[in-house]
């Protein structure tokens, strides 16, 4: 288990990069298209369309590395107030199989839209669509690693508990 959760913190880690240099990039983005828009009144079309793609890649990202770090939306109530040992796993297991699902629907999905999109051009950034779509399956991929620990950490071994941990 040692390998695959030390590969796990390099993906962890890279996705955190990868968010916070998105995050930037689209606060500046954002900025320069107001800049221009409104105070040197040159509207640039492909900034907001760029604003969106970077918008929806961190939104997938972050709700990867949620699932990883048990900040991903649960029943906390019955899991964090209303349980202790076995019963707290079972909660623990339904909802890591609730992301089980949920990923593997969006993986499939995903890779349905990333096709689509080789189809489709982005009016303002004039790439393809697939470049904004392909922030589903990898997310997703990724959701699905992270559930794999939590699966077999948590709740097979009986690991810490959600929210317990150091990270």
């Amino acid at each position: 288990m040692r390998p695959f959760t030390k590969m796990l913190d390099a993906i962890e880690r890279i996705q955190d990069n990868v968010v916070w240099l998105l995050y930037v990039a689209m606060i500046v983005l954002v900025n320069f298209q107001v800049l221009n828009r409104f105070i040197l009144q040159w509207p640039i079309v492909w900034t907001a369309d760029l604003s969106i793609v970077l918008f929806v890649w961190i939104g997938f990202l972050t709700s990867s590395n949620a699932i990883r770090r048990k900040t991903h939306f649960r029943m906390s109530l019955l899991v964090d107030v209303f349980s202790r040992g076995a019963a707290r796993r079972s909660f623990e297991f339904f909802a890591l199989l609730c992301v089980f699902i949920l990923a593997g629907v969006l993986i499939y999905e995903g890779m349905n839209l990333v096709r689509q999109g080789l189809r489709e051009i982005s009016p303002g950034l004039e790439t393809s669509m697939a470049w904004s779509y392909a922030a589903i399956p990898l997310s997703m991929l990724t959701s699905f690693l992270f559930a794999i620990e939590k699966l077999v950490v948590d709740v097979v071994q009986g690991g810490s508990p959600a929210g317990e941990e150091a990270r």
